[in-house]
This record gives C-alpha cells, structure tokens and sequence, in this order.
C-alpha cells in the first residue's frame, strides 16, 4: 500500500470540503488514474494506493470509515465478484468504482441496490472524483439516497458489450426526461407523505417474477463460480437465458447472459493463446449453443482451425526431421565403421566416401557430416603416403585424387604428387637402363616416334562383361599425349598398350588399368601416366550423369627418318 503524500497545510486550508475527511482508499494501477487521486490531496483528503485486493481489504480494516474506489481494470478477478466480497466484509464502506461503459453494465444491478454507491466514467478530473467523493462523504438520507440512485441508474448507456447481443442505447434526451420525472415523483413523495404514519408497503411483485428472481440469483452465483458457458443447463449464460424466455425486458437478465458471453469468449482466446486447442474448441461448442449468431465467435472458430492445421503441419515436419535425423544417423555410423575398417573406396556401395556422400545429401552442413569428411580425406592422404612408401604409384595416385575431391590439404597433397612424379621418373629410367642394349642405332637410321592415342578397332574386346564399352563412344574433351620411353626409342621398339578405366559422374576417370600390352612392361608406365590427365565429357543416362567402364588401345610406333 502505498500514501500519496498531502499538499502544504495552506493550499489545504483554501480548499473546500467537510471538515474532517474520511480518508480514502483505492485500487489501481494505472498512472494517470492515480495522478489525479493525488491532485485530491489539495483538498485536505488522505489518499492510499493499493495493488491488490488482499492490499484493499487490509486497509479498509485499518481504517473502517474509509471510502474505498475500484479501478475495474487493476481488478484480477471480475470486478463484480470483488465488489461483492467487499461488500459482503465491509458493509458500510462507501464503495466508488471507476471503469468504461461496459463495466457499468456489468456492475448495473450492484449500482441500483447501492452496493457500488457510484460509479466513475474514466477518464475522471480531480474535480468530478471530488464530487464523487463528497456525495459518498455524506450521512445516508433514505428518500434523498433513492431518488438520486435512481437518477444515476437512468444516466447509464445500456449497450451491450460487442458481439453480445443487448439493447440499443436510449437517447441523451430521453434519459434526462426519464430522471426529470422520477426527481418529481419523489419530491412529491417526501413534500406529502403522512406525518407521524408509516409510508404504505410497496406491494409485493407479481408471482410470475419469483421464477425470474430465482433463475438470475443462480446465473449471479454461476458467473462468480467462473461457469460463464456451457451445455449442461448449470451455467450462467443458460440460466440468464432461461430468465430472458420468461422475461424477455429483464435488463439483469439481459445483462448477465452478454456478460456470459463476452468471459466466455475471452476463454476461448486464452485457450488459443495457451495452445490449448481442445478446451478451446469445447467452449465454442458451448458458446454457439447459446450465442449461434456471433462474428467474434466465428473469427475465432477460424483461428481454431487455422492453429489444427498449423499443428498438424508441425507434426508432419517434425515426423520429416526426425526420419532425416535417423537416416544421417545410420549412413555417419556406417561412414565412421569403414573407416576404421580401412574401406575408404571400396567396395563402391559400402565405402566410407559412399556413407559419407549419402549424409551429405542428407544435410551437407552438418557439423558431424564435416568431422567424418575430415577424418576420411586424412586417412587418405595417410593411405597414398603408405602406398608411395610401398612403391605403389598408381594406388597411391587414386588415394590422392579422392583426397583432394574431400578437400584435403593442399601443401600435403603437392608434396605427395611431386613424390609420386620422381618415384615414377626414377622408375623409367631404371627399366630404361635394364633394357638398354650394348649399341646404339645406327647415325644413318634415325628413329622417331609416334603414339596413337584414338581408340582403334581392330583391338581385343572387353572381357569384363557388355557394360564395358569402346571408348570410341565417349567424348573426349581434354587428353594428354604419352611420352615415348627413352629406352624404347633407342632401340627402335614398337608396341601398345590396352587400358580399361572407369569414367566417372564429373568425366574424369579412375581405376585405371593395363589389360595387356605388347610387348609387356615397356610402354604401360607411359600410357597409365597419360591417362591421369584426360577427361571425358560424363555420360548420361535417363537425363542423370553416371559412372561408366570403358577401354581403349595406345598404340606407339617408332619411325627411322
């Protein structure tokens, strides 16, 4: 709780009001509310904040006398149910409440039985709350306190809240008309009423309204129970319905079931909001039973439908990932026991390069994805340095190519493919000089050499099955010529070499292979060499590149000018 602090004593003493004032204590939280409770100050009038109801109710038993103002929009709870309780422990507290119209409606019957002495339109001068203030300040007079309630109940708007269904607002005229005659009927009353007799009893209201009565006293009990909506006959919104079927004018009727209404669909949005889609598509069952004809209720059966179908497509995107999830999984798994086994390429449908390219189509950026294409082009490039070591060029050559596809480090690669260029220069020339032969041509027989390097067709064909074509069927768009070995040139030798290869997705080629050569081992070095640098245009199958065996025949011929 919290004191406004009082204006000096002097500005206190010009301003007007009883001469000892009641203090006042109210709830909200709303600043400019509460500036302008502050602005009281200056006429002597003690003011406390409160932010809650427990707050309030401390402070009334503090000081019993008090005048207590509600903000209807600081209330946690419907503000006619905080009314009530307030009413119920301190029943002769002077209650203000301030608030919008339809607050006004909602509290109608609590201001006409003068439970809520008045009620304050916002926003509220510091003047008009002083008038309010000093009417709440004054003894109860019976005749003067109902003609004035009376007024004050014809003075209030009686629309009913949007999409509740009520009664169109009177005319400003018609109200002032209305409260004129009223004033008058009691002034006549209270000028001619008997002297030294009682008032006669009001008559008692016709039996058919007890029903009625009794119908809203429940709906009353069912809306402070929060069983706004329903289909079970208990709720308030049936019930005040029921007591409309028998009193179709009844404004407390009338009142309560738009009032039903409006929490329910308040309801309804905060089960959207929560994502609490069965409660909310139970409650606008409950409500279209009552409330069929309603714009808002169906704006928001629209977002019902629209939060399943964004659920539902959650779900499917959800279950999608995680069969995504699982697959990635199973081929990372794979990849990394191949590559513990040594499989780096082969066999082709099991290698740690073929798990490695399925996760990759998987989710290429994956952080695991990128540690197993790390893992597998150093074991790479550690296999090529090991073949290299073992005198195994070509091997070692292969190892490399398919590092260097995984991105493995530049500078190792370089410095293993110039190793594999000396060992394989270091190579020719040692079997050069083992075939060497003790005399050289002679001067008046140069030699030269040739190499045919196009497919011919007189060649032997593959003996590895059907898919193994010519290559003669392949276009060829880069080729590197052999060299002639040395050796070979000095003696004269012809001959050639048949290969078989395989021309893979991007048309550079692998598994590059001598099936013969005549005569043996003495141009197969030279023509593998050469292969390494061609390259054939990929070819295409059903529109899709793929891997294809082929084989061609490198003749050399050596020519004396």
């Amino acid at each position: 709780m919290t004191a406004i602090p009082k204006r000096t004593a002097a500005t206190r003493a010009q301003a007007p009001g009883p001469a000892v004032p009641r203090p006042l204590v109210a709830l909200t939280d709303e600043a400019a509310l509460a500036t302008t409770l502050e602005e009281l100050s200056t006429y002597g009038i003690a003011v406390s904040l409160v932010d809650d109801s427990s707050g309030l109710a401390d402070a009334l038993l503090a000081s019993p006398h008090s005048i207590a103002l509600i903000d209807a929009a600081a209330c946690a709870a419907p503000v006619e149910q905080l009314v009530d309780s307030i009413a119920a422990q301190f029943p002769d507290t002077r209650l203000l409440v301030a608030g919008h119209s339809l607050d006004q409606g909602v509290l109608a019957t609590r201001i006409a039985s003068q439970r809520v002495y008045r009620f304050v339109h916002k926003p509220a001068s510091a003047q008009r709350l002083k008038l309010f203030y000093d009417a709440a300040s004054r003894p109860a007079d019976a005749a003067r306190s109902g003609a004035t309630t009376t007024v004050e109940v014809l003075r209030m708007p009686v629309d009913a809240p949007a999409g509740g269904g009520g009664l169109t607002g009177r005319s400003r005229s018609m109200r002032v008309a209305v409260a004129a005659a009223v004033l008058l009927i009691a002034g006549t009353l209270w000028l001619f009423r008997p002297s030294g007799k009682p008032a006669l009893a009001t008559p008692p209201p016709a039996a058919a309204s007890k029903p009625v009565d009794t119908l809203v006293q429940r709906a009353d009990q069912a809306f402070a129970q929060s069983n706004f909506v329903g289909t079970q006959g208990t709720s308030a919104s049936e019930l005040y319905q029921q007591a409309l079927a028998a009193a179709p004018d009844d404004e407390r009727a009338r009142s309560g079931y738009a009032r039903s209404v409006e929490y329910g669909l308040r309801g309804v949005e905060d089960a959207l909001t929560l994502g609490q889609l069965d409660a909310a598509e139970q409650r606008i069952a409950a409500i279209r039973a009552v409330a069929p004809r309603s714009s808002r209720l169906d704006f928001l059966a629209s977002q019902l439908t629209r939060a399943r179908d964004q659920a539902s497509s959650d779900a499917s995107r959800k279950t999608a990932l995680d069969g995504r999830q699982a697959q990635l999984r199973s081929q990372l798994q794979d990849g990394t026991d191949a590559l513990h086994r040594g499989a780096l390429l082969e066999p082709a449908d099991g290698s740690a390069v073929f798990h490695l390219r399925n996760a990759e189509r998987i989710a290429p950026g994956d952080a695991q994805v990128l540690t197993l294409r790390a893992a597998i082009a150093a074991k790479l490039l550690a296999g090529a340095e090991s073949e290299l070591a073992a005198g195994q060029i070509q091997s070692s050559r292969r190892l490399l190519d398919a590092a260097v596809i995984l991105g493995a480090e530049a500078g190792v690669v370089d410095r293993l493919r110039r190793q594999a260029d000396r060992q394989t220069a270091e190579a020719a020339a040692a079997a050069a000089r083992a075939a060497s032969v003790a005399a050289a041509p002679p001067e008046s027989a140069p030699v030269a050499a040739a190499v045919e390097t196009a497919p011919v067709t007189d060649a032997t064909p593959a003996k590895s099955g059907p898919t193994v074509v010519s290559a003669s069927t392949l276009k060829r768009i880069r080729a590197s010529e052999p060299e002639f070995p040395a050796r070979a040139l000095l003696k004269g030798v012809s001959g050639w070499v048949e290969m078989e290869f395989t021309v893979k997705t991007d048309g550079w080629l692998r598994d590059v292979q001598v099936r013969q050569a005549e005569p043996a081992g003495v141009f197969d070095n030279a023509a593998l060499e050469a292969m390494r640098h061609w390259r054939f245009a990929p070819v295409l199958k059903d529109g899709k590149a793929v891997e294809q065996r082929a084989w061609i025949r490198m003749r050399f011929t050596a020519q004396k000018d």
